[in-house]
């Protein structure tokens, strides 16, 4: 696990594209940024405080986890986390062979540690869907509670 470099560009993009995670996350449906752009995206600085972590399994990216804190000054404390891993089963989790809640309980272990010594953050949100079993136990283990369950709140599948 480490901050993201221009030269993952390729790993991201096969990361983005992986239809498990596409349907599990509030990414669009529509293709990714390519390569390029991500490595350029890579290379500047972000316009918002955003804090990145990928995780690598063998060599190869594996998964994401981003942490943007609130820019309102009611939320000055808080952060929205977004957790990019496929699921097991997803193609890429097939082709690489690496657990993924293994994998999740390491990059958010990562961001939980940035918020609570680093930032000084007090309250994170992470959005899910209500059938993400696999990732449950992690979540639960590290705090997070269900605070609410809102309905008709997100598409799938475009």
């Amino acid at each position: 696990m480490r901050p993201p470099d221009p030269a993952d560009a390729a790993g991201l993009v096969r990361l983005y594209r992986d239809p498990g995670l596409i349907r599990n996350s509030l990414l669009m449906s529509d293709p990714p940024p390519d390569g390029k752009q991500i490595a350029e995206q890579l290379r500047a600085l972000p316009q918002a405080p955003l804090h990145v972590f990928v995780a690598l399994f063998r060599g190869e990216l594996c998964g994401e986890v981003r942490l943007a804190p609130q820019r309102s000054p009611r939320m000055a404390h808080s952060a929205q986390v977004t957790l990019l891993v496929p699921p097991p089963g997803s193609p890429l989790a097939e082709a690489l062979g690496f657990p993924a809640p293994v994998v999740a309980r390491v990059l958010l272990d990562a961001a939980l540690d940035l918020a609570d010594h680093w930032l000084l953050l007090h309250r994170l949100r992470l959005d899910t869907y209500p059938d993400e079993e696999w990732l449950f136990p992690a979540l639960h283990g590290l705090g997070f509670v269900v605070e609410a369950r809102d309905r008709m709140a997100a598409a799938r599948d475009g």
